[in-house]
């Protein structure tokens, strides 16, 4: 009877809202503002100020925690204040040290040298991966296996909204206000966004006992014990090495092809965000009719046809 009840309350705790939904936008758009400052609107103001391209390339240095946070991501899982939550905690401090970061990048650019501009890089690009483990745990735990589809749209939704506004939003200011005020801007909205944290659900036994929970503790060497978990990791990888460099590149390319910052800023953060809330939405219904491993050979495929054309 105990057990049913657990079941229940854990049927009740992912029952899927609008409002549930709309706190994964939130968080994601919370999570994709710098990250989209960074990959949009940083390359090209670098090039604006006549940096050169090995140096720009070079940016993509700065993604090297994404690339390493599996390493520390169990422990995101086993380390939490129990009075905030798991995954309140994370979100939190994540959220500040952003903030903090960006306020710093704000009142410093290249003024005390490219040294002091990589560590505060390094410093935001640490605590948005940190923070995307936390949202991707909290979605997965949110939701109902047959609801993650719909999760994946609200991080699509989210991504692409903060594509628009960390990216071309960031632009637009830098090119009418400069620098300071396009950060400051990102800063603020970056702490308003933290709102949304103090709405997530913290049952963090929603699926079992807390033996049962602290029986399965997240492992590294247990997961690479998983073939299919070797697959996806391949997988990521290339994709990964693909988009990175043609990401970091695409932008200081359409400067040298005399682009104006506000033009950039309207097809990749604008036009390019549309296009990916478009897939979101698609995506999720036709997750429907066909199978996810369907759905992503015939992405590829289109994704390697984009490239062919645009080269």
């Amino acid at each position: 009877m105990h057990t049913e009840q657990q079941s229940l309350n854990g049927s009740s705790y992912r029952q899927m809202t609008t409002f549930s939904l709309s706190i994964v936008v939130v968080l994601y758009l919370a999570h994709a503002l710098p990250l989209y400052f960074y990959n949009v609107a940083l390359p090209t103001i670098l090039r604006h100020q006549g940096v050169d391209l090995r140096w720009i390339g070079m940016l993509s240095l700065l993604y090297i925690p994404w690339a390493f946070k599996f390493l520390w991501a169990p422990w995101i899982d086993r380390i939490y204040s129990k009075k905030l939550g798991k995954r309140t905690t994370w979100l939190l401090l994540t959220q500040m040290a952003l903030v903090l970061g960006i306020f710093a990048l704000a009142f410093t650019q290249f003024d005390y040298g490219l040294m002091v501009f990589v560590v505060i890089g390094l410093w935001i690009s640490s605590f948005a991966a940190t923070q995307d483990i936390a949202i991707d745990g909290y979605s997965i735990e949110a939701f109902s296996p047959e609801n993650y589809r719909f999760a994946s749209m609200a991080q699509s939704m989210g991504v692409a909204l903060g594509s628009m506004i960390g990216g071309a939003g960031c632009l637009w200011l830098y090119q009418y206000h400069g620098w300071k005020i396009a950060l400051i801007a990102l800063a603020c909205m970056t702490l308003l966004t933290m709102l949304a944290i103090f709405f997530i659900r913290n049952d963090q036994h929603h699926s079992g006992t807390e033996s049962a929970d602290a029986a399965s503790k997240p492992s590294l060497i247990q997961a690479f014990k998983r073939p299919e978990m070797l697959w996806a990791l391949a997988l990521i990888l290339c994709y990964r090495m693909v988009e990175a460099p043609a990401m970091a590149m695409l932008n200081p390319m359409l400067i040298d092809q005399q682009w104006s910052l506000s033009q950039i800023g309207l097809l990749m953060s604008v036009f390019g965000a549309g296009a990916g809330l478009l897939a979101a939405i698609s995506a999720a219904y036709l997750l429907k009719k066909i199978t996810a491993t369907q759905l992503l050979i015939w992405a590829a495929w289109l994704r390697t046809g984009m490239y062919i054309l645009m080269g």
